[in-house]
């Protein structure tokens, strides 16, 4: 009898040691397959943490740092220091710095409320956009061009940033045959709906 329950005692350690081995194992499977995101508790907090701060190696977890990084050096793309940021700096535009402090998006050089994302000039110092200006669009700032502002047909340059021809005011896929281009062609829409169609030169006579 005594015996029998010995090897009782012994089953049941031996099977509450490989439960736990094969716990840790799982655990540490777990912990190397890339992508997945892991909690692991200790005797304070559980942590979660991504699989990319774990070494593949040693299986080690890194430490989190108490103190979290400064603000300006959030990025690994950044080398920059505290040093090179105060009132007056050299602004470097979309690179998610205020490195000159003055409060700007720093997504938004132009400054007329529309990040680059959503805006087709944003750089003032890039006039591509211009190259077919016309008249009055020769005269625009980068601050007039952007999701949502007016666009002033027949001009060359597209306000709106909705990517339509500037010179198919009606939108039926025809340019204006009445308002010469920076090239000085012409379309083949005779009504467009521009103030030099046909049409309405004749109803003014």
């Amino acid at each position: 009898m005594v015996t029998l329950n010995l090897l009782l005692v012994l089953f049941a350690c031996s099977t509450r040691v490989s439960w736990e081995l094969l716990k840790r194992e799982s655990v540490d499977r777990a912990v190397k397959r890339s992508g997945t995101t892991v909690s692991i508790k200790t005797a304070t907090a559980t942590t979660t943490i991504k699989t990319a701060m774990v070494s593949p190696l040693t299986k080690t977890v890194g430490t989190i740092p108490a103190t979290p990084t400064p603000w300006w050096a959030r990025s690994a793309r950044l080398t920059l220091t505290a040093a090179q940021v105060f009132p007056d700096a050299n602004e470097t535009w979309y690179d998610g710095v205020d490195q000159d402090c003055d409060g700007q998006n720093d997504y938004d050089q132009d400054g007329d409320g529309v990040t680059v994302e959503g805006d087709c000039w944003d750089d003032p110092n890039d006039s591509t956009i211009l190259e077919e200006a016309l008249g009055a669009g020769l005269t625009l700032t980068a601050a007039q061009v952007f999701v949502g502002a007016v666009d002033v047909w027949y001009d060359g340059v597209d306000q709106d940033c909705d990517g339509a021809s500037d010179f198919d005011q009606d939108g039926d896929g025809h340019d204006s045959a009445n308002d010469a281009q920076a090239d000085s062609g012409v379309g083949d829409d005779c009504v467009d709906g521009s103030a030099n169609d046909k049409v309405f030169r004749l109803l003014l006579r």
